[in-house]
């Protein structure tokens, strides 16, 4: 019973880390941009 709680919620840990990921990238990506005169004067 206990793999049978422990299974999704690795499965949901993985899920928000590679959301949390993508979602960093995404920040660092648009701060990048901003911080980039030429393009975003």
């Amino acid at each position: 019973m206990a793999l049978i709680t422990f299974k999704p919620s690795w499965a949901g840990f993985f899920r928000f880390l590679a959301y949390f990921i993508s979602l960093m990238f995404l920040v660092a990506g648009i701060i990048s941009l901003s911080q980039i005169p030429d393009i975003y004067p």
